[in-house]
């Protein structure tokens, strides 16, 4: 992904930890029916508590620890940022259990690669990186605090209530080349921090224009922050295709919007739905396009915007969505 951390690839099952609980509840209950102001500063906390105690727990058990000895050990004592993460991504003990029996040596070689002093430090050094340059172009971002944890190979991380930013040891350190992922989760982790939380009911929640403009601002932002192209210009086999893949999520946003109206969404809206979110990779499709599509759009409008600081912080307050699109020079014809 183009820094995509709520991929089909960051699911429980095969759904997404933000689907499940952060962004469509009724919309995933749908689904599993129908399948089976201060600036960034030396201040930035890297907490490693909850982590600590998962491997003290993998420590004491041979190949892999049960649930009993997970949620005793690990999920009751920990923080708060790990009691939501397990509501969102890891989906409880037995669960976690589950997931580190398939493959026990994929949780003890990240606990190993990214549990040295070293390494947390270098973690450190990045996370303060990107709240420097968070804080370069929003002299007023607040760091979050950041919670590494150990989930059920589910999600990457993500931002919690609070706000926290949640990273999970297991993903972000599965190869020996860590910093590179994991710098790419906190820039874009860090975006969502400022931007509202809409309640449960919120219409917005209904709306795929809402979260391709929540996501692609994640996505523009994370690269700008680490001194990459954020336009989305890089995906080439999407920038061939641009045209036809806008006429098609403004098709689907009308088909949800006409097919979502009461708490439940339809399965016309769900297949509208997932068609650009919580999706897997097929050979003739990549994954989550509609964070790219995001991307585009708030390209668009910072291209053509009079302010470039107002436009960058449009990503942050999230509030005149449509007035966003018809700046961009990407509104379906006719609009």
């Amino acid at each position: 992904m183009t820094t995509q951390m709520g991929s089909a690839s960051d699911c429980i099952d095969t759904w997404s930890a933000r689907c499940a609980r952060v962004m469509w509840l009724a919309l995933c209950g749908l689904i599993t029916a129908g399948c089976a102001s201060a600036p960034a500063s030396p201040d930035t906390v890297l907490s490693m508590d909850d982590v600590d105690r998962f491997a003290a727990v993998m420590h004491a058990s041979h190949p892999a620890p049960d649930a009993a000895a997970l949620q005793r050990g690990y999920l009751d004592p920990g923080s708060p940022a790990l009691h939501a993460f397990d509501r969102d991504a890891i989906g409880g003990a037995s669960r976690l259990a589950d997931a580190v029996a398939a493959q026990p040596q994929r949780w003890r070689m990240a606990l190993a690669r990214c549990g040295s002093e070293a390494a947390r430090r270098e973690a450190a050094l990045d996370a303060q990186a990107i709240a420097a340059a968070y804080a370069h172009v929003f002299p007023d971002f607040v760091v979050p605090p950041i919670h590494v944890l150990a989930g059920a190979d589910s999600s990457s991380g993500m931002r919690l209530p609070g706000p926290t930013i949640a990273v999970a040891v297991e993903r972000v350190c599965a190869t020996p080349d860590w910093r590179p992922g994991f710098r790419a989760l906190l820039a874009h982790e860090f975006a969502h921090v400022p931007q509202p939380e809409w309640p449960d009911d919120a219409p917005l929640r209904r709306d795929l224009l809402a979260w391709a403009l929540r996501e692609g601002a994640a996505n523009y932002l994370g690269a700008l922050v680490r001194g990459e192209d954020p336009s989305g210009a890089d995906d080439a086999w999407a920038m061939a295709r641009e045209a036809d893949l806008m006429a098609a999520f403004h098709h689907d946003r009308a088909v949800m919007r006409a097919h979502w109206q009461g708490d439940a969404p339809d399965a016309e809206a769900v297949a509208a739905g997932t068609r650009w979110f919580w999706n897997a990779a097929t050979p003739d499709r990549p994954q989550d396009l509609g964070y790219w599509i995001g991307q585009r759009i708030w390209h668009g409008y910072v291209t053509r915007a009079p302010d470039r600081d107002l436009a960058l912080r449009a990503m942050l307050r999230l509030d005149d969505l449509d007035g966003v699109l018809q700046s961009s020079g990407y509104a379906p014809v006719g609009d």
